[in-house]
C-alpha cells in the first residue's frame, strides 16, 4: 500500500483494515440470515395454508361427524378424537403436523378442546365465504 498519509505505516492499519472487513462481512452474513429467516417464514405460511386449503372440502364430512357425536352426548373433542374424525372424513391418516395446525385455527379459546360451538363458527365463517 502507497497510501499519501502514511496510513500504512501506523501501527494499527492492519488490525483496523481487518476489524472493519470483519465487521462488513458479519453485516452481510445478518442481512441473509434475515431473509432466509423471513424466507422461511413464509413458506411455513404457504405450507399451513395448502394444508387447510386440502382439508376445506372435509369440512362437511366432519360436520356430519360432529353432529352424529353430539347426538351421542359427546360435546367437546380432544387432539386424539378429532384427529379421529379427521381420517373418517378424509378416508386416510392425516399427518399430525396438519391435524395439530387445524386443531389449533379452530380451537379459539385455547383450552385444549374443540366444543360444538367453536366448530359451528368455523361451519359460518365458511357459508359466508370467510373461508
Amino acid at each position: 500500500m502507497n497510501l499519501p498519509n502514511g496510513f500504512e505505516q501506523s501501527l494499527y492499519a492492519f488490525p483496523t483494515a481487518i476489524g472493519a472487513t470483519g465487521l462488513g462481512m458479519m453485516a452481510v452474513y445478518g442481512i441473509c440470515l434475515l431473509f432466509y429467516r423471513s424466507s422461511q417464514g413464509e413458506r411455513k405460511k404457504s405450507e399451513d395454508h395448502k394444508t387447510l386449503a386440502r382439508l376445506l372440502p372435509y369440512l362437511d364430512d366432519i360436520e356430519h361427524l360432529v353432529h352424529m357425536r353430539q347426538k351421542m352426548g359427546q360435546t367437546q373433542f380432544d387432539r386424539a378424537t378429532f384427529e379421529q374424525m379427521l381420517s373418517e372424513a378424509t378416508g386416510k391418516v392425516v399427518e399430525a403436523k396438519d391435524v395439530d395446525l387445524v386443531f389449533r385455527v379452530l380451537d379459539e379459546n385455547r383450552d385444549g378442546y374443540l366444543s360444538h360451538g367453536e366448530f359451528l363458527a368455523l361451519l359460518q365463517r365458511k357459508r359466508r365465504g370467510e373461508v
